[in-house]
């Protein structure tokens, strides 16, 4: 692995709806966000999954989320990234998981809050995207019913989680979910596909 003359910079910035949390003791594997060139999220952790050791790197991928777009006066379900320009990484070390990356030939650049700290996701929201993302680390459209005004949501990562939506728009398809509890409380857009009432 080749050095590169500015890989080593840290990228003080966080992306765009990511949760940070506090800080974990060295031993702790969290996930981390990792600038990566736009459009080669999926192939750079890819990439980088094949080619650092295991101990160092517990896992990297994309976040998608699937989203509904009408055009032509028709509905169609499209996969886009949370976090366009970033993967998120899985390590216990992330000071030398940095160090690592910034051998690499290709820029891969792990995220810190503040210049000097590794900031991971909080744990509620990793618990959240891990409790709701598929095998692909997708979060998938859900599907409810309107039962007497009350929503009930019946196939998808929300079914039986209808107490965390706190907002649905039916004609745009998507809801608001909160996440994190009373201690990091967040909240974070899904599809949700409300076809009938009964």
């Amino acid at each position: 692995m080749q050095a590169t003359q500015n890989a080593s910079k840290q990228v003080t910035a966080l992306p765009n709806g990511f949760v940070a949390g506090l800080r974990s003791p060295k031993g702790v594997s969290r996930w981390y966000a990792a600038r990566v060139p736009e459009g080669r999220e999926s192939a750079t952790a890819e990439r980088l999954r094949a080619i650092l050791p295991a101990g160092l790197l517990q896992d990297a991928f994309q976040i998608t989320k699937e989203r509904w777009f009408k055009r032509g006066g028709s509905w169609s379900l499209q996969a886009k990234p949370l976090f366009p320009g970033w993967i998120i990484v899985q390590t216990d070390d992330p000071r030398a998981l940095a160090q690592e990356l910034s051998r690499l030939s290709f820029p891969v650049e792990l995220s810190s809050g503040d210049g000097r700290t590794y900031l991971p996701m909080s744990k509620e929201a990793q618990a959240f995207y891990a409790l709701h993302m598929d095998k692909g680390h997708c979060l998938r459209n859900s599907v409810g019913v309107l039962d007497q005004g009350r929503l009930r949501v019946i196939e998808g990562p929300l079914a039986g989680g209808e107490s965390s939506v706190k907002k649905f728009d039916r004609h745009r398809r998507f809801c608001l979910v909160e996440g994190g509890g009373a201690r990091e409380p967040f909240t974070e857009s899904m599809p949700l596909d409300i076809p009938e009432a009964i």
